[in-house]
Parts: C-alpha cells; sequence; structure tokens
C-alpha cells in the first residue's frame, strides 16, 4: 500500500524514550554520610512457631533445649558486644549498654523463669514458652508510663526471637552476605541484627519503621553505617539492584 506525500506528513512520530524519573522517599536521618549503591531486599519474618505440649517425662529436655538456646544467644551477644568494642562511632558506649541489657534479660531473668514455668506448668514445648512469655511480659510493659521500662519490649522481643531462632535451629538472616556496595532495604532492623552489618559490605540501610532515638539508630552511629529510618514507601515497588542514594 502507497501513501502519498501528504499522508506521510500526517503519520505521528514515534516518541522519544524517556528515562524514568527518580522516585524521591523522605524519612529521618539518624547516622550520618551521604552513600550510593544498590538495593538488597531483606524478608526477615518469623516463620510459624511450632506449639505442641510435651508429655511430664520430657519437661527436664526441654529445660535442657532451652538452657543450651540461652547460652548460645548469650555467647552470640558477648561476640557482638566485642565487635562494638573494637570499633567506634558516635554511639558506641549506648550500643555496649544496650548489648548488656540484652546479655542481663538471658542470665535468671524474669523472661528466663517464666519460660522455664511455662515448660514445668503449662508444659508447652520450649519455643512456645519463650512466645508466649514475650506476649505477657510485652503486655505488662505496655500498662507502665515510665518510658524507659516502656522501652523494653522491644528489648524483649529481640532476645526472645533470638532464642526461638536458635531453639528452631533457624540461621540468622543473610546479613553477612550482602555484595558489597549494598543498601539494605527492610521493614525493620533490631539492635542487634544491626550489628551483624558489615561497614566494609553495606554502604547504609533504610527502614519502614524506627525512630531518631531508637536503639537501631544507635547501633547505626555506632558503627558509622548512614541510615535513614521511618520511610514509608519504602518497600513498594523497590527492586534488588535497583540503584539508589541515601
Amino acid at each position: 500500500m502507497k501513501m502519498d506525500k501528504a499522508s506521510r506528513a500526517q503519520e505521528p512520530r514515534p516518541a522519544a524514550a524517556q528515562a524514568p524519573r527518580p522516585k524521591r522517599l523522605t524519612g529521618l536521618g539518624v547516622s550520618p554520610g551521604t552513600v550510593i549503591g544498590t538495593v538488597f531486599l531483606l524478608d526477615k519474618g518469623l516463620p510459624p512457631i511450632p506449639e505442641h505440649a510435651i508429655r511430664r517425662e520430657d519437661v527436664d529436655g526441654e529445660l535442657a533445649r532451652l538452657t543450651s538456646a540461652v547460652d548460645k544467644a548469650v555467647g552470640q551477644l558477648d561476640a557482638l558486644r566485642g565487635k562494638v568494642a573494637q570499633g567506634g562511632g558516635s554511639g558506641q558506649q549506648e550500643a555496649l549498654a544496650l548489648l548488656d541489657v540484652h546479655i542481663q534479660m538471658l542470665q535468671g531473668s524474669r523472661l528466663v523463669r517464666r519460660v522455664e514455668g511455662l515448660i514445668r506448668e503449662a508444659r508447652l514445648n520450649a519455643e512456645a514458652a519463650v512466645e508466649t512469655a514475650i506476649g505477657e511480659m510485652s503486655a505488662y510493659f505496655r500498662t507502665i508510663s515510665d518510658p524507659y521500662l516502656s522501652a523494653r519490649i522491644h528489648d524483649i522481643a529481640d532476645v526472645g526471637q533470638r532464642l526461638i531462632r536458635i531453639l528452631a535451629g533457624r540461621t540468622s538472616h543473610s546479613l553477612q552476605e550482602m555484595p558489597t556496595g549494598s543498601i539494605l532495604f527492610t521493614e525493620d532492623l533490631t539492635p542487634a541484627e544491626t550489628v551483624l552489618l558489615d561497614p566494609e559490605r553495606v554502604a547504609g540501610f533504610a527502614t519502614v519503621a524506627g525512630g531518631a532515638d531508637s536503639h537501631t539508630a544507635i547501633m547505626a552511629r555506632s558503627l558509622g553505617i548512614p541510615a535513614v529510618l521511618g520511610v514509608k514507601g519504602l518497600i513498594d515497588g523497590a527492586k534488588p539492584g535497583d540503584r539508589v542514594v541515601i
């Protein structure tokens, strides 16, 4: 089919390809610095926690499992404390104090005693007993008006989830296996997880949750890793490998 010159003149020209406009999100800058890197998305949801009744004759064995998990958790936290002590940063002393609190929560504390009681009296398996104890203690601390004590809810949850992962044989997230130059995107990051970040690999991180005075912010400053917390819409549409600046 042929077209005359007038028809060809009216034919629409293809639109020039346009580069996608950069997406700008805002949050709270809690650890200073400007970095460029590629997105590493971390999905860290806890799988379902097993719950079942144990026989009376199995109580001692379940208590032994708990003791072994507590010892391993204390060892992990001691190692993290050593890593922070060797570093620097403006939040080092606060970070060390926080890890000390977590260690104390595992050494004959109210949390551990309650878990032991649930194993003995309710005959719950250790994982379910830890989850129940976390819920009870968190509910109690929410009723306290003292901001320091109410802030312990996050510490209780962090320590309890560490115990559950050890008991269930689940390895920690691959925070130390990120490619060099990664910028971590995640819903939330606990203080103990933040300490696992390797400044040689992680350029920075951003989370949906968290605030300027959070323990995660303190850890980020102690490690000297640029961080932005409280970023709404951070995960929406983000893809691993995206090039970002924080």
